[in-house]
């Protein structure tokens, strides 16, 4: 048995196949704001095409006019009316 959190390395000095298995177990200390970080963090290991969806995401958040969401529409001008 491994604890990750801790630097390590592992060798195989055999010819013969090495098989590993690895739990994630969440250490009960953590707070649910750091669990969600470090799901997140797994989520990024197994799928990487997500990393790349939320890189768009927050991009185009970050581009958006400040106060519009995507439903949003922007305000009218003074004196002008809706046709």
């Amino acid at each position: 048995l491994f604890d990750t959190s801790f630097i390590h390395s592992t060798k195989n000095g055999t010819d013969g196949d090495r098989y590993v298995l690895i739990l994630r177990i969440m250490h009960p200390d953590l707070t649910e704001t750091e669990r969600e970080a470090l799901k997140l963090v797994f989520e990024m290991v197994d799928v990487p095409e997500r990393l790349e969806e939320l890189e768009r995401e927050s991009a185009n958040r970050l581009m958006a006019p400040k106060g519009f969401g995507a439903a949003a529409k922007p305000p009218q001008k003074k004196g002008s009316k809706k046709k």
